[in-house]
């Protein structure tokens, strides 16, 4: 004999594991998203004095709250890539 209850039960319980994979799954795919958002490449640029200028697009100055005259930090990832934070 069948226990309607158990099987309600089992029903409930495949059906939360599946939800917590599609949420794993759409989680993952927003990680990627923001990453693609946070990163970006620019070309160096030269003052007449020959210095190296960084352009920075206005949209990541206002993602990461940096305004014009903030002292910036940068990382070097070794990799091709730095990491800067607001000092």
């Amino acid at each position: 004999m069948v226990n309607k209850n158990t099987d309600r039960a089992q029903i409930k319980e495949y059906g939360e594991h599946l939800k917590q994979e599609r949420y794993h799954e759409y989680m993952l795919r927003m990680e990627k998203e923001e990453n693609k958002k946070s990163s970006f490449v620019v070309t160096l640029e030269t003052d007449e004095d020959d210095n190296l200028i960084l352009p920075i697009p206005i949209e990541i100055m206002n993602q990461m709250g940096w305004d014009i005259g903030d002292t910036l930090l940068f990382q070097d990832c070794f990799n091709g890539s730095c990491i800067i934070t607001k000092g």
